[in-house]
């Protein structure tokens, strides 16, 4: 949508502005170059984690590199129409994915999803006691700080109270930030090999793609009109997987399509560090790293017990799909590890959806009890 910039001027898509005093369209360069330089710093990071041999170097390695230049004091810049091509390129890849067999692995869902529920319990639960007890921060920045994920709910919630939204935004970052540089780390654990080649096998034609991406565009249209959570990872991913699933479209996305979606969302994921800096940071790093800790041992053993005693669900899988945040950026995380995507899609939309369901009452109780003193 169209956002304010430089007074009366508009951004409008595809760079264009309508510069009311002129009365005419042009380009914004400087937003084009900002743009530019934002998608090269992803490049820069994403080839060196493939020189080193990292795993997941599209995502992983574009995200540690714009947000290192976002600490060092350069803003990223990635226009929303960027983002939402790569979510739906991202969505479609999966989707292009799925077989019939893990349809059929729903059976063993709602089982993990109970587990889930009480990994985010706990998790709210002993980070809010971390930061309140040893942080000595309020109720209402202590929560929001607290609940793992669901960020674009959870900013707009605490906008509403008297949460240091700062703090807020910091802690979720440096979560954020921990689980992409840890998650990966773990595929070694089961023999995972990470996906370079997304179009081993049969891949679709140019022309075969283009429809399904055309359905799923307007199938994430359908899905942003009625809200639904990140509708073009999820527009791209149902509209596909129901193409492959019923024979219309069988073979998977070409690689350099899948590559260049999980590269701008790697992209995306660095620019959500905007506003952080070092001085901002320093003070709040051992607390925050001190609660993404606490998170991740919940996330872990949880994920042992799920693999122990739920047939079919393996340990690094369920790492991921517990995993305390990034919604987007989990799921093509997973795919982007080999591993099974619907399992963790639907694990991460249970938590999104759940949290945003609960966070107001949540916020209520919170607050009641903070303004009773106890």
């Amino acid at each position: 949508e169209p956002a304010k910039r430089h007074g009366a001027r508009l951004q409008w898509p595809l760079f264009l502005v309508r510069d009311h005093s002129a009365g005419s369209l042009s380009f914004d360069r400087n937003l084009v170059w900002a743009n530019l330089g934002t998608i090269l710093i992803g490049i820069v990071g994403a080839a060196a984690f493939l020189l080193i041999g990292l795993p997941t170097p599209l995502l992983s390695g574009a995200m540690l590199a714009v947000a290192i230049s976002v600490l060092v004091g350069r803003k990223a810049e990635l226009h929303s129409w960027l983002r939402e091509f790569g979510l739906l390129i991202g969505g479609i890849t999966i989707g292009l994915g799925v077989t019939s067999d893990m349809m059929a692995g729903f059976l063993r869902y709602p089982v993990s999803l109970a587990v889930l529920s009480v990994v985010v319990f706990v998790t709210v639960l002993t980070s809010y006691w971390l930061l309140r007890r040893i942080g000595g921060w309020d109720r209402e920045t202590a929560f929001f700080a607290s609940v793992p994920g669901a960020l674009s709910a959870v900013m707009a919630t605490a906008a509403e109270t008297k949460a240091n939204q700062m703090r807020v935004v910091t802690v979720q970052s440096v979560r954020l930030f921990v689980l992409f540089a840890v998650a990966p780390a773990l595929m070694g654990v089961e023999g995972l090999k990470p996906v370079r080649a997304v179009s081993d096998g049969e891949t679709l034609s140019l022309f075969a793609y283009a429809g399904v991406m055309a359905a799923s565009f307007l199938g994430a249209l359908l899905l942003k009109r009625i809200g639904f959570a990140a509708p073009f990872l999820f527009g791209g991913l149902f509209i596909a997987a129901a193409l492959r699933l019923s024979g219309l479209a069988v073979g998977a996305s070409p690689a350099w399509i899948a590559q260049l979606g999980f590269l701008l969302v790697g992209v995306f994921i660095g620019t959500r560090f905007n506003g952080i800096t070092p001085a901002i940071l320093k003070p709040l790093l051992a607390l925050s790293l001190g609660s993404v800790v606490l998170s991740f041992v919940i996330t872990l053993a949880a994920a042992a017990v799920a693999a122990a005693f739920i047939p079919g669900v393996g340990f690094v899988q369920a790492v991921v799909a517990y995993a305390p945040g990034a919604l987007e950026g989990m799921i093509l995380l997973g795919a982007a590890m080999g591993l099974e995507p619907i399992f963790i899609g639907v694990h991460h939309l249970a938590r999104f959806i759940g949290i945003s369901i609960f966070l107001a009452p949540l916020t209520s109780l919170v607050l009641k009890r903070s303004d009773s003193g106890t």
